[in-house]
């Protein structure tokens, strides 16, 4: 269903533009059979044969600019239905009164009277040909107006400027969003103010921060490194025990020296690049 609604439109359109082109060349045609009309019989021609003359004129002329305005404006149904009423309306008139008027107009401003009749057959059966042209068509616009119109084809560059529309639309959003108590970047636990005391912001090292005792060893303690400086304490100890040893008649024992293990002697062996030791 679709389809066939699509094939009759478009058949529909190539048939608007053949009656618009037609009618555009026809209605340029009578302008100009009008114009040498009333150049050539604008001293023969009474007061009222050259209003109607250039009344024709005229309606002819403004009828081929709108016959080629309706070619490339955009389609409306509407549209097309009052200006093809106007048209026909004014088509009509212009025939019905150059039929009535052309008896009477001088035939001797183009020549030989055969040319000049030749003229007014072809201005008469033009203009109701023209006219007939136009009633086929209004029929045929007022049976299309049940026919529902197919869907508009997608146009690449409407929906770029759609897309590009909605993401402006949606940062410009986003932006205004920021001042807001909703926004991501306005959110108190992200960005915290220091306290003020005293009308005085507490800088890092001077706020309520725990402080870490610092670790140090006492030389006496068990956790401490060996020191070979001696210390107040190993000279009391060694004092004491000194005056036991006196008080008791003992002597006092002496510090045993480490032994030392004798380093071993190397001999070089003939095939061997290092030596071997030998304790």
């Amino acid at each position: 269903m679709t389809m066939s609604t699509a094939r009759i439109w478009a058949f529909f359109r190539l048939v608007r533009i053949l009656v618009f082109s037609l009618s555009t060349i026809l209605s340029m045609g009578f302008t100009a059979i009008y114009s040498v009309l009333l150049w050539r019989g604008w001293t023969l021609y009474s007061t009222e044969q050259r209003a109607v003359v250039i009344s024709l004129l005229a309606v002819y002329a403004l009828s081929s600019i709108t016959f080629y305005l309706m070619l490339i404006f955009r389609f409306r149904l509407w549209m097309d239905g009052v200006r093809i009423a106007v048209l026909l309306f004014f088509q009509v008139g212009g025939t019905v009164t150059i039929a009535l008027f052309l008896p009477s107009l001088p035939c001797t401003n183009l020549g030989s009277v055969s040319t000049c009749k030749t003229v007014e057959n072809i201005v008469i059966f033009g203009g109701w040909s023209l006219t007939g042209l136009l009633l086929l068509f209004a029929f045929y616009l007022a049976a299309m107006s049940y026919v529902p119109l197919p869907k508009p084809r997608p146009n690449p560059e409407a929906i770029l400027a759609l897309n590009f529309a909605t993401e402006k639309r949606e940062k410009r959003a986003s932006q205004s969003s920021v001042g807001s108590t909703n926004s991501v970047y306005s959110q108190t636990s992200l960005v915290e103010t220091p306290p003020i005391q005293n009308n005085k912001t507490t800088s890092p090292s001077t706020s309520s921060t725990p402080r870490i005792p610092l670790t140090y060893y006492r030389p006496g303690s068990a956790g401490s490194l060996r020191s070979t400086a001696t210390t107040t304490r190993s000279n009391i100890r060694a004092s004491t025990q000194q005056k036991y040893y006196n008080n008791h008649g003992f002597s006092a024992p002496q510090p045993r020296m480490p032994q030392t293990r004798p380093l071993p002697v190397m001999v070089t062996e003939p095939f061997s690049r290092q030596g071997t030791p030998i304790y």
